[in-house]
């Protein structure tokens, strides 16, 4: 019985650990963006200063848009 509850108990540090990752990969992004709405940059010469791919980082400016709405 211990089995399972440490099993359960294993996979729900694994999801917490996932949230806690996936939150500061967002901040990380949302930062990102404000960085390059103060910069002189073009999209692509500011992607390419920090090694995104055009289509990522237009992702993260429209989720970023949306949630600011």
């Amino acid at each position: 019985m211990s089995f399972w509850v440490l099993q359960l108990t294993s996979k729900k540090k694994t999801a917490m650990s996932e949230n806690n990752s996936s939150l500061e990969g967002q901040r990380m992004m949302y930062a990102l963006v404000e960085s390059y709405a103060q910069s002189n940059q073009t999209r692509r010469d500011f992607c390419a200063a920090h090694s995104l791919p055009l289509s990522t980082f237009g992702y993260w400016q429209r989720k970023y848009r949306r949630q600011k709405l």
